[in-house]
């Protein structure tokens, strides 16, 4: 069972978070960014600028880095261990791709996702979620969409970025309705914790009553 951030049965790398690492060419150099086919680094997402296909782009090891075009980083091991993952993408959108980049996955929402999770960061324009056309948010946060009213169909999953406009973008995943056994443990919970509660206020007003009661006068 899934109740955070999980990924859907036939979307490919939601997340970023697995990319074709050993297919990437190395540098020339070491420190230097590393280059290759945009398919082995996102792979399952189609990534564009203007109508045409961005094949190609980079990958960094060690943190995010602005002014590069498209590049996938690694987040660092404390981020990492968060929903964020390992990776995460920025996409700078100047030339050659000042007519904006658009990434865009085909894929069917499961049937109990109830949200999905995205992250964006932007400077200079406002990047856009949209699902089956509908833009849902264009502001520089983490936003959780409801997506319920989709669970089940196929969805076309789209994040634009502008001209002009830097950004760092994830998403975290979708989340999902918790099993009724999840629901009962909570219900058993919250039970037990209400009669633990009124058991400790008996105790107490027990031994308030016997403090307040009168000693007895010895006869």
């Amino acid at each position: 069972m899934c109740v955070t951030h999980c990924l859907a049965n036939d979307f490919v790398n939601l997340t970023f978070d697995s990319p074709n690492i050993q297919r990437i060419t190395p540098p020339r150099s070491p420190g230097d960014i590393y280059s290759g086919l945009t398919s082995d680094i996102i792979p399952g997402w189609n990534l564009s600028s203007g109508g045409t296909q961005v094949t190609s782009m980079y990958y960094w090891p060690y943190r995010p880095l602005f002014g590069i075009p498209p590049m996938l980083y690694d987040n660092s091991p404390e981020v990492a261990a968060t929903a964020f993952g390992r990776y995460s993408l920025t996409l700078t959108a100047t030339f050659p791709y000042q007519q904006g980049l658009e990434l865009e996955q085909k894929g069917t929402i499961p049937s109990d996702a109830i949200g999905l999770s995205v992250f964006i960061a932007s400077i200079g324009g406002d990047g856009i979620v949209s699902i089956n056309g509908q833009d849902y948010f264009g502001t520089s946060s983490e936003r959780l969409i409801d997506i319920s009213a989709l669970a089940g169909q196929t969805a076309d999953i789209r994040i634009t970025i502008p001209g002009f406009t830097e950004a760092q973008v994830d998403i975290l995943g979708f989340t999902y309705v918790p099993e009724p056994s999840t629901l009962e443990l909570v219900a058993i919970g919250g039970v037990g914790l209400g009669l633990a509660s009124w058991k400790r206020q008996s105790l107490f007003q027990g031994r308030k009553m016997r403090q307040d009661r009168p000693a007895k006068v010895a006869e």
